[in-house]
């Protein structure tokens, strides 16, 4: 824990005292000893304890203190404070709330149990995130004043300074008392014993007149009330704030109550507060909220003659903080809620009012850039109807040079804090407009603008009216995050919008290719079929003898026919792929007996082209999830693939293995092989690998991606891994089914 600043970091390297160690009875000071100057000990110097568990603390916390020139004592540990506190007396205590062990508001409960170190004040040290129980328990453990790290070195040695005074303060009345009391048993003589008394009681004035001037240093207000409500002390931070009151105007309040200087203040959550403390005497804090908005968070410290210590601070900035931020997260949930930009800002307008303004309005920005009141919203929706028609009579120049034209066109903020009579009327165009402005009773106008990715989307403007409200830069600090806020709500929902319109016309443009594809390929296959048909009939020689010539033509034509009508079929299966229409019948397939029917459809073009082929066939119990006839078609999609690409006198592989819960089939060819950067592009529509090096191959460069498609389709997948004159290896990987009996 880092508690004091560098400055004093620094400092404390100059300055350590010895550590007090749980093994060691002696405290060492670190203050210089003094020369003794009487036999008879004199008042006894103010000592302050420092306990915390991490030296690093204790030593920061030692330079701060060293300009004070009191003596210091450390303790590192709960236990060690405790066996210190029953050895002498300490002015002041500061102890770390935080130790491991017995923490330290249980070590300040052992403080106040012990008759010597009951009234010892202790004030806490701890970090910033303390809780409000937290808080509470320290003060209900006797604690006299809490302070947060990182510590301000002027406030702590300010604090320290005034515990001690007071202390020796005491102890100097004590001693004197000591001395008064030796000097009467040595001395005989009623009058030296009344000079004596005189002396003492000219003292303990002298004491309370240091005793008051500390309290009247103290910022805060302070207030101290006797057993019965009666002023005691009232210093002079607390007769400030008590300025339109009897304390303020400085009537005298002698023997005066509380309760008659303030009857406001009975039935309020004060004297609720203050009386649970004079009776349960235990110090306690709370919050409570002033007739004119204002908060205040008040201690109540119960004295030990039945009385009652009262101090307080304003803390309305920090009320206003935490209210802005409630709001703003509310506003972000609401926005978040929904892509309906419209909604959702309308929303957001209506829980704008009455927590931000007594009117809030929305303005956007059109695709068409013309601005349009989204929403107006008031506290009584009746005045509603006020503005529209304020905006239907009199709508502001686009062109203006202040107001809503300017921010819409500049994106910037217009900021009025105080809107006088006179500005009414020098912005009114008539007698009617100036009488509608009067209408709206404004008193303070804010209007930024929504700005998301340096484009303005609209307007959010806020009016302090019927309640008078008057803005400040709190407000517009608010008001600037909520309009962020919106603006991104208006841009997210925007682009959602764009991006949604722009899928669906994509989608209508694919569905319209799928359907022109399919439709050709049907009015292809109509002429091609007929060119088979009529090419049979003329081998057939049913129109007369066909000579040697003329079948090699027939031949050929067949053969054109036959890759023309192939294409086709590529093409409308890619097409019914591509339109999702495309059914499987997914069963378990025996793996080994497919393989070998598509072995008989390829070997003629193997032997045709003299390609050695070779089949691992797995066991016949093997089988895979898939549709049969997709499965065949994948796998004499590959093999026509290796075909192609692999010269006469190569050799093609086909295997299979069990990988967990997949079937992976391999097809392995001695063909050129493919680049490694093209292994994804072949599996895209149309494309074939060196075009310039296939042309004496077939094909369309469909067939990869319709065999891929269908793999995925059946919860597989296709691959490939190759060497550039080597060959190709592709691997479908399907689901493994159960075992056949």
């Amino acid at each position: 824990m880092q508690v004091i600043s560098g400055l004093a970091r620094g400092r404390a390297s100059l300055y350590v005292s010895p550590r007090c160690t749980p093994d060691s009875d002696d405290v060492t000071d670190t203050a210089p000893a003094q020369p003794a100057i009487d036999e008879k000990p004199g008042p006894r110097k103010g000592t302050v304890l420092i306990v915390d568990d991490r030296p690093e603390n204790l030593d920061a916390f030692e330079a701060v203190l060293e300009p004070l020139g009191h003596r210091i004592v450390r303790a590192g540990t709960s236990a060690e404070a405790l066996r210190l506190l029953l050895k002498e007396d300490f002015a002041v205590v500061l102890l770390d709330v935080r130790m491991p062990g017995t923490d330290g508001v249980e070590t300040a409960r052992l403080i106040k149990s012990r008759i010597r170190s009951r009234s010892t004040p202790i004030i806490f040290i701890t970090a910033l995130e303390a809780d409000r129980r937290q808080v509470s328990s320290a003060y209900a453990s006797g604690a006299v004043d809490y302070l947060f790290k990182p510590v301000d070195p002027d406030m702590l040695r300010a604090k320290v300074g005034a515990f001690v005074e007071l202390y020796e303060k005491r102890e100097h009345l004590a001693w004197i008392e000591r001395r008064r009391y030796a000097d009467l048993v040595e001395q005989e003589s009623q009058d030296r014993i009344l000079a004596d008394r005189m002396r003492a009681r000219q003292a303990v004035e002298s004491v309370q007149r240091d005793i008051s001037y500390i309290l009247e240093s103290i910022s805060d207000p302070f207030v101290v009330y006797d057993a019965e409500w009666r002023f005691r002390y009232v210093n002079g931070a607390a007769r400030r704030a008590f300025s339109d009151s009897p304390l303020g105007s400085g009537i005298d309040i002698g023997g005066r109550t509380l309760w008659e200087v303030f009857p406001s203040a009975r039935g309020t959550a004060f004297e609720r507060e203050a009386a649970a403390a004079m009776v349960d005497r235990l110090p306690r804090s709370f919050e409570m909220e002033q007739a004119d908005g204002s908060w205040t968070e008040t201690y109540l410290y119960p004295t030990d003659d039945g009385g009652l210590g009262v101090s307080w601070k304003d803390i309305s900035a920090r009320k206003r903080a935490e209210s802005a931020l409630r709001f703003l997260n509310e506003a972000s949930t609401i926005l978040a809620s929904s892509l309906d930009f419209e909604a959702t800002l309308s929303a957001v307008a209506q829980l704008a009012v009455p927590r931000l303004g007594d009117w809030c309005g929305i303005e956007i920005v059109g695709e068409d850039g013309v601005a349009r009141q989204l929403a107006v919203a008031h506290t009584d929706p009746a005045k509603i109807p006020l503005a529209h028609e304020l905006r239907r009579r009199y709508p502001a120049a686009p062109d203006a040079e202040t107001g809503l034209p300017l921010v819409l066109r500049k994106g910037v903020t217009e900021f009025y804090p105080n809107v006088t009579d006179e500005q009414v009327a020098a912005s009114a165009v008539d007698a009617d407009h100036l009488e509608l402005l009067r209408a709206l009773q404004l008193h303070s106008v804010i209007i930024v603008p929504l700005v998301a990715r340096e484009r303005i989307f609209g307007a959010l403007t806020l009016i302090g009216a019927e309640s008078g409200r008057r803005f400040t830069n709190d407000d517009l600090e608010v008001a600037e995050s909520l309009a962020r806020r919106a603006a991104l709500a208006v841009d997210n929902a925007r682009l959602y919008r764009d991006a949604e319109r722009a899928r669906s016309d994509a989608e209508a443009a694919n569905h319209a290719k799928s359907e022109f594809l399919a439709t050709m390929s049907h009015e292809l296959r109509t002429p091609l079929n007929a060119i088979a048909g009529y090419t049979e009939l003329l081998e057939m020689e049913l129109r007369g003898p066909v000579t040697a010539e003329q079948r090699e033509d027939l031949r050929r034509i067949r053969r054109s026919q036959r890759h023309l009508l192939a294409l086709v079929n590529d093409v409308l299966n890619f097409a019914r792929l591509d339109s999702g229409y495309l059914q499987y019948d997914i069963t378990e397939v025996p793996l080994g007996e497919t393989l070998g029917e598509v072995e008989a459809l390829v070997a003629p073009q193997l032997q045709a082209k003299g390609i050695a082929y070779e089949l691992a066939l797995p066991p016949r119990s093997l089988t895979v999830v898939a549709d049969r006839e997709k499965l065949q078609q994948i796998v004499v999609n590959l093999l026509s693939n290796a075909l192609k690409f692999t010269a006469p006198g190569g050799r093609i592989d086909v295997g299979c293995t069990v990988r967990g819960p997949v079937v992976a089939i391999t097809v392995s060819d001695t063909g050129r092989g493919i680049p490694a950067d093209k292994f994804e592009a072949i599996f895209e529509p149309f494309v074939q690998v060196e075009r310039a090096l296939t042309r004496e191959t077939e094909g369309s460069g469909l067939g990869l991606a319709i065999s891929r498609s269908l793999a995925r389709a059946m919860s597989g997948d296709l691959t490939v891994a190759s060497e550039l004159g080597t060959g190709s290896t592709f691997t479908l990987t399907l689901p493994r089914g159960n075992v056949l009996a």
